[in-house]
């Protein structure tokens, strides 16, 4: 705090590619969680990491803070500390149409966006009328047309550089790698995803 108030603080640090990341355990306050901070740790964040690890890793460190924070509350040994409002960011709720992948932007955006919304309930995009996951991705130095697969590898083209998707769900099925998905999936180089 006072970054990330609201409904999705996770997906929105990984979206917005933070360095770091942490827990606030803050007082009952009748605005959004704006109370006085208690207690706090922060670390940095690998930038592998996805929404799920995300969530494991802090509720974990969570665990701890409020262990360490609960005797030094009933004996009244902490100090609230104000929030720096002119810090405050929001952390809206996502609806299905927000995960929905954007390849005009920049190749590091689209993979935060996947880092964001993975493993579930996942980034996605349109291919020929198919609603298509990503599940994991990697950036790779590769240039095209944005939003258009450039090779057999099914590599997809973004503003700057490309994604190269390494798990995948197609609609209805399960998660499959790249390998498995490229076996049963046909598709034409230069295709356009999200047409």
């Amino acid at each position: 705090m006072p970054r990330w108030r609201g409904a999705a603080p996770i997906e929105h640090a990984l979206l917005a590619g933070d360095v770091k990341t942490g827990i606030s355990i803050i007082s009952i306050s009748p605005k959004l969680d704006a109370g006085d901070i208690l207690m706090q740790d922060s670390f940095a964040l690998d930038k592998d990491m996805n929404s799920s690890d995300l969530t494991l890793i802090l509720t974990n460190l969570g665990k701890k803070i409020l262990i360490k924070t609960l005797p030094l509350l009933f004996e009244n040994k902490l100090i609230g500390k104000k929030q720096d409002e002119s810090k405050v960011t929001y952390a809206n709720k996502f609806m299905s149409e927000d995960r929905k992948i954007n390849f005009y932007n920049s190749a590091n955006d689209v993979y935060n966006h996947i880092r964001a919304h993975g493993p579930k309930p996942g980034s996605w995009f349109t291919y020929k009328g198919e609603r298509i996951k990503i599940i994991k991705a990697k950036k790779i130095n590769a240039l095209g047309k944005s939003s258009t697969i450039i090779d057999k590898d099914f590599t997809i083209a973004c503003k700057e550089g490309a994604i190269l998707p390494l798990f995948i769900q197609r609609e209805g099925k399960k998660v499959v790698s790249l390998e498995d998905f490229l076996r049963g999936f046909t598709f034409s180089v230069q295709d356009k995803l999200n047409a």
